[in-house]
């Protein structure tokens, strides 16, 4: 695992030291918000609870590389919140009302990834409309189980961390990134919104008393900044 990582660092280094000396190259950073859950196969869905999505955060930093008039490289250094929710609950009777209550549990997982993508944009010069694709290679860091009281009173009842390795959590990720969005020439650098899509490849964990192995898959929407390097 150790020279697994070593590998990941190396190749993301490679990629940025090329873009840096690349000319008319943009430098920018992007925040957003991401949508998540699991893919599951039907005897999963059949045996357990539904997975609802998890809300998190995402953040990066990235260079741009123009090829040709419309074509541009973007690899990306990235934070990424993964993950699922999932809701237990039932109704009661209170004095003639019915009161919902349950417990909700939020598994969150922290990634770092490095998505290398193609950009296609095409428009004026002040704003143009872009589509991309391409890979993402993804390290999962850490996890935590988060679970609270829903219903009427909310409440944390556990905050717990996941060992990875104890549950043979597969923490190397290869993924497969889309989206679309607009960039805005700002005089000084551009302004960039997308939303994205994310499908995880790779089997990360077997769900217990099935033996069925899920993935990550989700949503994002960002904005970011960007500026010439020269």
């Amino acid at each position: 695992m150790f020279k697994q990582t070593q590998y990941l660092i190396a190749a993301i280094l490679v990629v940025f030291s090329f873009q840096m000396n690349a000319q008319s190259t943009t430098f920018g950073v992007r925040g957003g918000t991401t949508f998540n859950t699991i893919s599951q196969t039907q005897l999963v869905d059949a045996v357990t609870p539904d997975f609802d999505y998890l809300i998190g955060f995402s953040g990066a930093v990235y260079a741009e590389v123009p090829i040709g008039q419309t074509l541009a490289f973007q690899p990306e250094l990235a934070f990424s919140q993964k993950g699922f929710s999932l809701a237990q609950g039932t109704n009661i009777d209170l004095f003639g009302a019915t009161l919902p209550v349950g417990v909700r549990a939020n598994t969150q997982f922290n990634y770092l990834e490095a998505p290398l993508l193609m950009k296609a944009k095409f428009g004026s010069e002040q704003v143009k409309a872009f589509v991309m694709a391409g890979p993402a290679l993804g390290y999962a860091m850490n996890g935590r189980v988060r679970t609270q009281s829903s219903g009427i009173l909310e409440f944390q009842l556990s905050n717990n961390t996941i060992d990875l390795d104890a549950i043979n959590y597969e923490r190397f990720e290869f993924s497969g990134v889309v989206g679309a969005g607009v960039q805005i020439d700002a005089g000084f650098g551009n302004i960039t919104l997308d939303g994205r899509y994310q499908q995880g490849f790779t089997e990360l964990y077997d769900i217990p008393l099935v033996s069925e192995r899920v993935k990550n898959r989700g949503f994002a929407i960002n904005a970011g900044v960007s500026i010439p390097l020269n």
